[in-house]
C-alpha cells in the first residue's frame, strides 16, 4: 500500500504547479520577534532543510553599495543578501528535488537591484529558471513540479519609487501588475 500511495503523489505532481500548495515561510531569516528578532546566518538553510519550497527574500540598500537581507524599518539584525543566495543554492534541494521559489521584496536602490541581479545570475547558474520573453514567465507556473525538479523561481515585488527612469544605471524597466523587471543587456531580475 505503501508503495501505491507514493506513485499517486508521484503522478499527482505531473499537473501544472499553480494547482499545488507550498511550504512557504514568510521573514524566513527572523529567530524570535519580528521587530527585535536576530537573523542568523543558517536560518535559511534551516528553512530549506525543514521542506520549505517558498522562502522569502527582503531586499535592503546596505553599505558599501551591497545588498543585504532584514526586516526594513526593525531592530532585526542584517545578512548580506551574497550569503543568504549562497546558502539557498548550497541548500535548495537537500531534501527534495523539486522546485524553490524566491520571493524578493525589493527595496533596492537601481544600482543595488542590478548588483542583486547580477549575484543571482552568478550563483545559482543553470538553476535559475529564466524567462524566454515577458510571456513566458507565466508559462512556468503551468509546468508541472516534475518538469522544474532542480530549478529556482524568482517572483519579485518592487516599490515603485525604486524602479529606474531612463537616465538610471539601469536602462529597461517592465512594469506588469504592480511588479517590474530591471535590466541592462541580457541582465534581467526578475518579473
Amino acid at each position: 500500500p505503501a508503495n501505491n500511495i507514493t506513485v499517486e503523489k508521484m503522478d499527482l505532481l505531473t499537473n501544472p504547479l499553480a494547482h499545488y500548495w507550498a511550504a512557504s515561510s514568510h521573514n524566513s531569516y527572523v529567530i524570535g520577534d519580528q521587530l527585535t528578532g536576530v537573523s542568523p546566518p543558517d536560518a535559511y538553510r534551516r528553512q530549506l532543510l525543514q521542506g520549505c519550497r517558498h522562502l522569502e527574500i527582503d531586499c535592503w540598500d546596505g553599505p558599501g553599495d551591497t545588498p543585504e537581507v532584514f526586516h526594513g524599518y526593525t531592530l532585526t539584525s542584517h545578512l548580506k543578501l551574497r550569503d543568504v543566495l549562497e546558502t539557498v543554492n548550497q541548500h535548495a534541494f537537500t531534501t527534495s528535488p523539486y522546485p524553490v521559489i524566491l520571493s524578493l521584496e525589493m527595496h533596492l536602490s537601481p544600482s543595488q537591484q542590478l548588483k542583486a541581479a547580477n549575484m543571482i545570475r552568478e550563483i545559482f547558474g543553470d538553476k535559475l529558471l529564466l524567462p524566454e520573453s515577458r510571456r513566458s514567465d507565466e508559462a512556468a507556473f503551468l509546468r508541472s513540479p516534475e518538469e522544474l525538479c532542480g530549478r529556482i523561481l524568482i517572483k519579485c515585488k518592487i516599490r515603485a519609487d525604486k524602479i529606474a527612469d531612463t537616465n538610471d544605471e539601469v536602462s529597461t524597466v517592465y512594469e506588469t501588475d504592480g511588479s517590474a523587471v530591471a535590466s541592462r543587456g541580457d541582465i534581467k531580475l526578475c518579473k
